[in-house]
């Protein structure tokens, strides 16, 4: 992953993205170590009160954000697509928002099995499936239970 230095005040800085951290059982207010070895910046997470569980859950590999902003933007899946995918018939940003706080130990099976339809559907629309059909083969490898 490579990242931009980024002015903060008067020094620079790197944003650390949240499935990084979350792998690393890093979360707002860890205390960290920053050391080089004359080549490279290590950081190291020192505190254990500020500890949040790294987990080994394989939910973590599928960036979610990163899907549904996929589809957004460069895919213009929009309100009625999303609602045609999402378990609950959210809106778009409402699911954006849920990702933003929502932990995937914590996730239910229809949570997971809506990322995984977003993740068919962008993958389908990557090969040059139309909207319609990329959104078919999405409900078709992980259907909507009570619909």
């Amino acid at each position: 992953m490579e990242k931009r230095l980024q002015v903060i005040g008067h020094s620079f800085g790197v944003v650390i993205d949240k499935p990084l951290l979350k792998v690393l059982g890093m979360g707002r207010g860890s205390v960290v170590k920053l050391t080089t070895d004359g080549r490279r910046l290590i950081l190291e997470r020192v505190d254990q009160e500020n500890r949040v569980a790294p987990s080994a859950d394989p939910r973590l590999v599928l960036d979610a954000t990163a899907v549904a902003k996929a589809l957004m933007n460069q895919h213009g899946l929009w309100t009625d697509d999303f609602k045609k995918l999402h378990h609950k018939r959210w809106r778009p940003m409402a699911y954006m928002g849920w990702l933003g706080y929502a932990r995937a130990e914590n996730m239910t099976e229809d949570e997971l099995a809506t990322m995984r339809r977003f993740e068919a559907c962008l993958a389908a629309l990557k090969v040059g499936a139309t909207k319609d059909e990329a959104i078919a083969r999405a409900l078709s490898a992980h259907p909507i239970e009570d619909r």
